[in-house]
């Protein structure tokens, strides 16, 4: 009896050190009976002249990039939760590198998570991203909530050196979905920052959006 005791107390020692964010994903798994694990290997290779954008093209660089990607979900009947993971590797040859270099590139993660009841739900998501400056990559400004592109002041400044941060969240509230009159909160923030950057034009910047939508059936 005392071993079984022992037992017991690792067992919640054990647990009690998953981070907390993996909770909700443990409980919907054993709801549902399982998950979906997705590992994703993908390839391109390109050229591009005049990648910095300079009012004389100073060449081509050729570049190949590998990305790695693990997609992980579980959903039942009322609710999911979703992580994704993603980094790269890219080979670059070109006037800006000296040879071809190898950098670890692009490393990404979303999670999102959605609660439905008898007449409401409940959606939120949030992802952080690291880029390179001199590759852009409009998906860095679109807005987590509405989906719209939404161009920073300085996207004319967007060349050179140096690394770019992105991070995003976003959250949706829907009430009495199945009531005549309807009501859905958004809220969204993304922040973008940049660091080592060769362009002092580059500044941070912070877009916070609220939103309130009424919808009446006649």
């Amino acid at each position: 009896m005392h071993q079984s005791h022992t037992k017991k107390r690792a067992a919640i020692a054990a647990l009690a050190l998953v981070p907390v964010i993996l909770s909700p994903f443990a409980v919907l798994a054993q709801d549902s009976g399982g998950f979906t694990l997705q590992v994703v290997v993908e390839q391109s290779l390109e050229a591009s002249s005049n990648l910095a954008l300079s009012a004389e093209s100073a060449g081509t660089t050729t570049q190949s990039l590998t990305q790695l990607s693990f997609h992980i979900a579980s959903e039942t009947h009322v609710s999911a939760l979703s992580l994704d993971a993603a980094f790269g590797l890219r080979a670059a040859n070109g006037p800006a590198t000296d040879g071809t270099e190898l950098t670890a590139t692009d490393p990404r993660i979303a999670l999102a998570y959605s609660q439905r009841a008898a007449n409401a739900s409940f959606e939120i998501n949030a992802d952080y991203t690291q880029s390179d400056i001199a590759y852009s990559r409009l998906s860095d400004f679109v807005d987590p909530v509405s989906g719209e592109l939404t161009l920073p002041d300085d996207i004319s400044d967007l060349q050179g050196t140096g690394t770019r941060q992105s991070l995003n969240f976003g959250a949706t509230l829907r009430l009495r979905e199945d009531a005549p009159l309807g009501v859905t909160l958004t809220a969204s923030v993304a922040d973008l920052s940049y660091r080592d950057t060769s362009s002092a034009e580059l500044f941070d910047n912070r877009r916070t959006r609220l939103g309130t939508t009424v919808r009446l059936d006649i």
